[in-house]
């Protein structure tokens, strides 16, 4: 082990031995700043998601509940239950109850077995997968090799999961019987990729595939589609499952509403249970005595900084500057206001993961009381009495300069968080001018680097990987490679402390939030029974199969 591993080994150690906790948020002042800047503009027109939602309409006028005496879920009858393609939200919970993965991931990120029996690497990059003996689809028949290889090949080629599978070279049947994958780079954590559906190899490219999850989809006749809104369709109990006699729920009925339809349904007890992100474009709130069971996701919100020598203003080419401007971005106040549900982040990886290191969060970003000295030895504020901040490039020619912040239009939400840090910048003296660009132009001026900073958010793939976050000539690429390829306990530790830090250091971007998503239920909507489901099992399993 090297000197720079032995110190990070050394630190990491009396990190963990630290009784300090918590990350220090910036204060509203800035000592350099006098008299506010204008508030940037806001340009007029209704925003809208580009993806359209599943159920467009009004929204209805809150209806009584009455307890109809069965459980029903929302699904989409136009689109398919099948895992990999399915265009529904809807429809992809519903396959929560339908499908396993090798393995489900915890509220920490960590992973636990499922169909998987064992698993083993020696180099991070070549896995050995056994499976579970006794495991039976829905239909009868056993889980096999050929169905896990299957699965994972289809999941290659689909667009959901091929990203998070982009490192795959291959799977196939290793001499012992076992499922062996071989991967481009070393990863250790590779089995928290690997919780997607695992599906009847046959059955994978059609609308409803054969899993072994608890239940399976029932068609019913076609000429009786719709009963008092209730779709002739219905999970039943899938009797091979290995917890068969757990389940609360033998029948799960499906329904179909549409959005000017859907608060009603639900209040009204005609749905008992709906997955929600408010983050989302077009989330509904759903009132009455309901229960809400959330989850962080793993979509980070962040804000991009254009770090060329000839981006727009020339203020963020420096990674002093930059951390100063991230630093001065009220992530508490965001997330209490413009961002429901979202936790606040100092670190790209939230502070419930097993990573989180609450002294690097403390360190990523400057302290309320270290802003004025970082800022004085960069030679950065008002100079000239202005009212607004300007800066020294090589101690001798002053800047005067105007930040160009751009955001995608069409998602009020993330529109509403860019206002709120460039009005914040703004009245700290940072002249701030934010752009509500529509999708295409906004792509374009991100590759065209005609912005300073822009508001962003990204689905980190499960292992935490950043590559996604860093351009192609980043020396954090290095670095993320050697967290990824870091083995388990501490060295895996000191290596997400190294990653951290120095993507704290170098500023090329900084987290702001990461999005909650939850499962919402009628209070006591399913009683609980002794050795029985829980609606906390049924709401978990909703819920990771989206998300």
């Amino acid at each position: 082990m090297n000197r720079k591993r032995l110190i990070a080994l050394f630190t990491v150690i009396c990190l963990l031995l630290s009784a300090l906790t918590g990350c220090e948020l910036v204060s509203d002042w800035f000592s350099f700043a006098v008299p506010s800047a204008p508030a940037s503009p806001s340009p007029t027109g209704e925003a809208e998601e580009p993806e359209i939602p599943d159920f467009p309409g009004e929204i209805p006028e809150e209806a009584a509940f009455i307890d109809d005496g069965r459980f029903t879920l929302l699904w989409d009858s136009d689109k398919t239950l099948n895992p990999y393609t399915s265009g529904s939200k809807y429809n992809l919970a519903i396959g929560g109850l339908l499908y396993e993965g090798l393995f489900s991931i915890n509220a920490d990120f960590s992973w636990e077995a499922v169909l998987c029996d064992s698993y083993s690497t020696e180099d991070g990059i070549t896995w050995l997968f056994a499976l579970k003996d006794g495991i039976k689809f829905s239909d009868g028949s056993p889980l096999g090799i050929f169905d896990v290889i299957g699965s994972i090949n289809t999941a290659r080629a689909a667009g959901r999961f091929r990203e998070r599978l982009r490192d795959v070279r291959g799977a196939e049947v290793a001499e012992d019987g076992k499922i062996r994958v071989t991967l481009a780079q070393p990863n250790y954590d590779f089995p928290a990729l690997l919780d997607f559906a695992i599906v009847k190899d046959s059955t994978a490219y059609t609308e409803q595939p054969t899993g072994t999850g608890a239940y399976f989809f029932v068609a019913a006749d076609n000429s009786a589609e719709f009963v008092d809104g209730v779709a002739s369709a219905y999970l039943s109990a899938n009797g091979n499952f290995r917890e068969f006699a757990e389940l609360s729920l033998s029948t799960i009925y499906l329904a179909h509403y549409g959005r000017e339809d859907l608060i009603e349904a639900f209040e009204s007890g005609a749905l008992d249970a709906i997955v929600q992100n408010p983050s989302d474009v077009g989330s509904l709130s759903f009132g009455g005595d309901n229960e809400k069971r959330a989850y962080t996701t793993t979509r980070l919100h962040f804000v991009g900084f254009n770090t060329s020598l000839t981006s727009a203003s020339g203020f963020c080419s420096e990674p002093g500057r930059r951390v100063i401007l991230a630093s001065l971005i009220d992530r508490l106040a965001l997330t209490n206001s413009v961002l429901p549900d979202c936790v606040p982040a100092n670190l790209p990886v939230p502070d419930t993961h097993r990573y989180y290191n609450a002294a690097a969060a403390r360190t990523a970003l400057y302290g309320s009381e270290q802003i004025p000295e970082m800022s004085a030895r960069l030679m950065i504020g008002d100079f000239d009495g202005d009212g607004y901040i300007e800066y020294f490039e090589n101690g001798t020619q002053l800047h005067e300069f105007k930040l160009t912040m751009i955001v995608h239009k069409e998602n009020f939400i993330k529109v509403a968080a860019a206002k709120q840090i460039a009005d914040k910048l703004n009245s700290l003296g940072f002249e701030t001018e934010l752009l509500e660009l529509d999708w295409d132009s906004y792509n374009l001026a991100i590759n065209k680097g005609e912005y300073d900073l822009y508001y962003g958010s990204i689905q980190l793939t499960k292992d935490f990987s950043l590559a996604a976050l860093f351009s192609a000539n980043s020396d954090l690429r290095t670095l993320n490679s050697e967290f990824l390829a870091a083995g388990w306990g501490l060295e895996k530790l000191v290596a997400a402390q190294e990653i951290y830090i120095a993507s704290g250091q170098a500023a090329e971007w900084t987290p702001v939030a990461f999005e909650r998503a939850g499962v919402i239920t009628h209070r006591l909507s399913l009683p609980a029974e002794d050795g029985k489901w829980t609606i906390d099992d049924y709401a978990k399993r909703l819920y990771r199969a989206l998300y």
